[in-house]
């Protein structure tokens, strides 16, 4: 605004010397007022453009760094629920200490966050099917399933390609810690 306020003040003394001088020249000793009068407005017009694209792009950058910190902590959050599942097999997943009542506090947290900061509502379906699975589903691979449908709908809606991953490489329940152990 401040590049506009200073293009005015070059645009006063075109002006007056055109008023002051209308009935005594031609209209070309005008010419080159009229043409530094147009050079101001253009700039005028050049820096008002600017400055709506400028704001415009910081808009979507906030709004493109909502929904990724929304998705961010959604995964996070499936990450910890998912340790806490019930899972077939022997191993158990490494896992954060949390409650119930803390999870669903997250869980409705996020929830809003993502219906809030997401175009896409597959995301926020696909993250109520993990966390209130329906009666029909049993054991780990459908939970599996949904969270690798879920990412990759992330994925899209922050304009990334989806990644298809086995079934065995979706989710990481343990990492081996031998080395440390050993020590």
């Amino acid at each position: 605004m401040k590049e506009i306020l200073t293009l005015l003040n070059d645009f006063k003394e075109p002006i007056a010397c055109f008023l002051e001088n209308a009935n005594k020249t031609s209209f070309l000793d005008y010419l080159p007022h009229l043409i530094s009068a147009l050079a101001v407005i253009a700039s005028i017009v050049v820096v008002i453009i600017q400055y709506r694209q400028g704001a415009k792009l910081h808009q979507e950058a906030e709004l493109y760094n909502t929904r990724r910190e929304a998705i961010l902590e959604a995964l996070s959050f499936l990450d910890t629920y998912i340790s806490w599942l019930d899972m077939e097999g022997s191993v158990i997943p490494s896992r954060e200490e949390t409650t119930d009542i803390r999870l669903a506090v997250q869980a409705r947290t996020i929830h809003n966050k993502l219906c809030i900061s997401c175009d896409d509502p597959r995301i926020v379906e696909l993250f109520v099917d993990i966390v209130v699975p329906s009666k029909e589903t049993t054991g780990c691979y459908p939970v599996f399933e949904k969270l690798n449908e879920f990412r990759n709908a992330c994925r899209k809606e922050l304009g990334y390609k989806a990644i298809d991953l086995p079934i065995d490489r979706i989710y990481l329940s343990r990492v081996s810690t031998r080395a440390i152990n050993e020590k």
